[in-house]
């Protein structure tokens, strides 16, 4: 995928557009009513604020429940941080053991006899112990 974001080393970012506006057309105050539940109409508002707890207009309990049960087990920031930095010095104390040469050995003893006919001699049979 690197190779879709590659530039030229002349590139430069292209300004934003001069328009105060996406739409050719200013849009609309809101919408129309339907019938039925939930049928009214809305209106826009682009320069209006959004309450903290805007899930409380929908009146529902379940949902109020919902969503504070979800703060209540949410992490905080702080906790979010404490579990990268955790995340971090496990990776360097895993990645720490393949930064430095290892050394192996080993030894072993064993005691090995000989036929003498094997060297052309006739000694007969020998006890090593």
């Amino acid at each position: 995928m690197s190779g879709c974001t590659t530039v030229g080393p002349n590139f430069k970012t292209p300004p934003a557009p001069a328009v105060a506006s996406y739409t050719r057309a200013p849009l609309p105050a809101g919408t129309a009513s339907a019938p039925g539940s939930m049928g009214g109409a809305q209106r826009f508002g682009a320069t209006l604020t959004v309450a903290p707890d805007w899930w409380r207009q929908f009146g529902s309990a379940r949902l109020d429940d919902l969503v504070q049960q979800a703060l209540r087990n949410s992490p905080t920031l702080a906790a979010a941080e404490a579990t990268l930095r955790q995340a971090q010095q496990t990776y360097a104390a895993q990645a720490g053991s393949t930064l430095y040469p290892t050394v192996n050995g080993k030894l072993g003893v064993s005691r090995n006899a000989f036929s003498g006919s094997s060297f052309g001699q006739n000694t007969g049979s020998t006890n090593i112990f």
